[in-house]
């Protein structure tokens, strides 16, 4: 049985060799659009779209080896991420870091955020199960006014953060 084809479209254009797994993508700016989408086949329908994500900062995805399409346009390169790795997880983080991998980009434990940027697009942030995109994956997410507190546990897959002031752990 053949396996089937997943395509992604990256700024060199159409690739074929997209394996599945975890990849992630960062560096991107505010400006960039930077913009991916998983899904089961190609005919541009709502209802073939599986998931998909605008992203600033660093973003995730895992592509299934189920997924029949992966497109990214505008998005800094892709790399492939060992679901194994291991990282120096920091105790604070950019409100418009994008998305971190738990205990290696960040750690887990209590976080605070002044709120909103001064730009007053609204702060949200998501804690996630895994990088599938889906929304059954978000554990918790908030779109605070004001101040924000967190509390990112050691079996979050993924901290997601948008358009707030710096996390700093309390």
């Amino acid at each position: 049985m053949r396996r089937p084809e997943r395509r992604a479209a990256t700024a060199g254009g159409m690739r074929n060799d997209v394996q599945p797994g975890t990849y992630r993508s960062t560096g991107n700016g505010e400006k960039a659009n930077c913009y991916w989408e998983r899904a089961k086949d190609s005919s541009g329908e709502v209802d073939s779209l599986l998931d998909n994500e605008n992203a600033v900062g660093s973003t995730y995805v895992t592509i299934e080896a189920s997924d029949k399409i992966f497109k990214s346009q505008d998005c800094k390169d892709w790399e492939a991420v060992d679901p194994k790795a291991a990282g120096t997880p920091k105790a604070e983080a950019a409100g418009k870091a994008g998305m971190l991998k738990v205990g290696v980009d960040i750690a887990p434990g209590t976080y605070k955020s002044a709120g909103s940027t001064e730009d007053g697009t609204g702060c949200y942030w998501e804690r996630t199960k895994d990088a599938s995109g889906s929304t059954d994956s978000i554990t918790a997410n908030e779109n605070p006014t004001g101040q924000a507190v967190v509390t990112i546990a050691a079996g979050d897959g993924y901290f997601k953060t948008t358009d707030c002031q710096d996390w700093k752990k309390a």
